[in-house]
């Protein structure tokens, strides 16, 4: 018959393949829960050079055929061998073809719970994840919905090889013997308690065997005694070199090493009990304590007096009352965040201020001539009039600043002027929640060296200006949005 495709058989016959498709087509509609149907019109396809119809074919029949019986399997095996043979031209498992070295690489910038997602992929992948210690060595259970077994951590330290670094422990069944196991057999450097509830002696007796711990966060949830907190530190304190906490602690004695202190105070009007942080004593007093301090991240609620150590490099400072000490001296500062109601210009110049303090502090091997330069200041919650933003911006300490953030009630256009005048070097601005308009913008753009501008909720702006500024060119980001609470929800303008 003209037009009729046949196929050679091995015993020698000819088949007419649309012959073939059309009995297996009609053997498909009389039985669509028959497998027989669909595996004989695939192979015909097949042998007609059409693979991808033949694989549809294939799925079609795994939805309609019972998932039993020898002809099922048979089904699903022909669709994974023609599967197996379609995809590698269109899709490939990348850690069956790259080296094992750089997809662990890749496989490291995925978080710990999606590390454990990915092992649902497929057998290959689990057992590939499973075998490398390196992306098990920051153990991060803060994504964890559910209780965590004791039987998964004793899995993570065995597969790290005990070189576990890093632990974030929230979600647990049995707190104590998880931290006392991880302690115990893994060189443990950074350690962050979420949400562990009321702890006893216990965790005390379980930080004698941190011999490695360099960071340790205690958050909210994670509840104990000062005077606990404080033997922690001083079990501590000789490889303790970043502390977060969130409640009270009394100060034992001096942590030498400490370099980074993140304090959240509660405003529980608790009194205080001899405590760096109390609501009837300074509420940090932080020079014997931590006498070689860089970074310094407070938020306080209570308290009126604060003693740094000189060396602050940074310093992050939210409160609700002044702090009224004159004994502030930080020559090496190069951060400064404030953000405290009613804040005056006069306090911030007080924090920068460094002329005779040398002789105050009656340390004369602390004199400096030149003061160093801050390369980042933010100033929030501040009423500033146009005298003393000229005051404030003209301090010798700041003409080299380059991140610059103003969330200051009444900051008009007129104090712009001053900004681009005394700032030169700017390359980071945020005027969020001010009451700039186009003009402070394009003064910015023109005159500094700004690459990030931040304009959220500025309620006299214009989208124009917004669209001009990042029509400059692609090395200028501008983030813009408008937002307002009407009747209960938030409108959010990009």
């Amino acid at each position: 018959m003209s037009g009729t495709q046949t196929f050679s058989m091995e015993d020698g016959s000819n088949l007419d393949l649309p012959a073939a498709l059309r009995h297996a087509k009609r053997a498909i509609q009389d039985a669509k829960n028959n497998p027989a149907g669909y595996t004989r019109a695939g192979e015909v396809l097949i042998r007609m050079k059409k693979p991808n119809v033949a694989l549809e074919v294939y799925t079609h029949g795994l939805k309609h055929v019972k998932h039993v019986g020898k002809g099922y399997e048979q089904l699903r095996e022909a669709h994974e061998d023609l599967m197996n043979e379609i995809s590698p031209r269109t899709s490939v498992d990348p850690l069956t073809k790259l080296p094992r070295e750089l997809a662990e690489l890749i496989l490291e910038f995925l978080g710990f719970r999606q590390r454990i997602n990915a092992c649902r992929v497929s057998k290959q992948w689990a057992h590939f994840i499973r075998s490398s210690p390196n992306l098990w060595q920051h153990l991060d259970l803060s994504g964890a919905k559910r209780k965590v077994r004791s039987a998964f951590i004793s899995r993570a330290i065995n597969t790290a090889r005990q070189r576990l670094t890093a632990a974030t422990l929230t979600m647990l069944m049995d707190f104590d013997k998880t931290l006392a196991a991880l302690l115990r057999h893994c060189p443990i450097q950074e350690l962050t308690l979420l949400d562990t509830g009321l702890q006893s002696r216990n965790l005390v007796d379980a930080f004698s065997r941190a011999k490695h711990l360099k960071a340790l966060r205690l958050g909210k949830g994670t509840v104990m005694g000062p005077t606990s907190v404080a033997q922690i530190i001083k079990t501590c304190a000789t490889t303790l070199e970043d502390l977060g906490l969130s409640e009270e602690f009394v100060i034992s004695e001096p942590c030498d090493r400490l370099k980074k202190l993140v304090l959240t105070s509660s405003a529980s009007g608790r009194s205080a009990r001899g405590g760096a942080l109390g609501t009837n004593t300074p509420f940090l007093s932080l020079e014997k304590f931590a006498p070689n301090l860089q970074c310094l991240d407070a938020t306080v609620t209570i308290g009126r007096e604060l003693r740094l150590p000189s060396s602050l490099t940074i310093l992050r400072l939210k409160s609700t009352v002044v702090p009224s000490s004159t004994t502030f001296y930080l020559p090496h500062l190069r951060e400064l965040s404030v953000d405290i109601p009613n804040l005056t210009v006069r306090t911030v110049e007080h924090i920068l201020a460094i002329e005779d303090k040398a002789k105050e502090m009656h340390d004369p091997e602390t004199s400096i001539v030149e003061p160093i330069k801050l390369q980042a200041l933010a100033i929030r919650s501040c009423a500033i009039t146009g005298d003393e933003m000229d005051d404030l911006l003209g301090h010798p300490r700041l003409g080299e600043v380059s991140q610059l953030t103003l969330y200051a009630t009444g900051l008009r256009d007129e104090h712009i002027n001053l900004v681009t005048k005394r700032l030169p070097e700017l390359q980071t601005v945020d005027l969020s929640g001010t009451e700039i308009t186009g003009v402070s913008v394009r003064e910015l753009v023109m005159t500094t060296k700004v690459k990030h501008l931040v304009l959220g909720n500025c309620r006299y702006l214009g989208r124009d200006a917004v669209d001009w500024a990042r029509s400059q060119g692609s090395g200028l980001r501008v983030d813009y949005w408008m937002s307002q609470v009407d009747g209960g929800s938030k409108k959010v303008r990009y």
